[in-house]
């Protein structure tokens, strides 16, 4: 019996020294986190819809993100919501000017594979995106400008 306790508790140490950092976490807001991998999908994002300077510090990301984080949860504190079907619709039609900048639809699929994105991701992103602008706004006509 002590040479099995024995055996599990070498295999245990074994293990944990042999493994490696998969993702950390750059950023807590409340009971959310925010980890590397979902900054760096952020800013892969960010890039493929001609949303990200050249120059853009990651920081300058993070604080974006994080700044999303706290209206969400203002949102949900004031039972706030969006109307789906709207931002849909305005996402897709945002999606479809992005596509007709490109000189045919094979150009923005490489443009999208290079990202490592697909059509959905971007066109999620832009529905993170005018959702989260809306609550914004819904925020701001409800809290300040009263």
């Amino acid at each position: 019996m002590q040479k099995k306790a024995i055996t599990l508790i070498l295999l245990v140490l074994t293990l944990s020294l042999s493994a490696e950092l998969i993702d950390k976490i750059v950023a807590k807001v409340g009971t959310d986190i925010i980890l590397l991998s979902d900054l760096q999908k952020e800013m892969a994002q960010m890039q493929s819809a001609g949303l990200l300077e050249e120059n853009t510090n990651p920081k300058d990301v993070l604080n974006e993100m994080i700044n999303q984080k706290l209206i969400i949860q203002k949102a949900k504190d004031l039972n706030l919501t969006v109307n789906d079907e709207e931002i849909k619709a305005m996402a897709e039609n945002y999606l479809k000017k992005v596509k007709a900048q490109y000189p045919n639809p094979s150009a923005f699929a490489a443009d999208l594979k290079k990202s490592n994105l697909t059509e959905s991701d971007l066109l999620n992103l832009y529905k993170d995106l005018l959702s989260e602008r809306n609550l914004s706004e819904q925020i701001l006509n409800k809290e300040i400008i009263k």
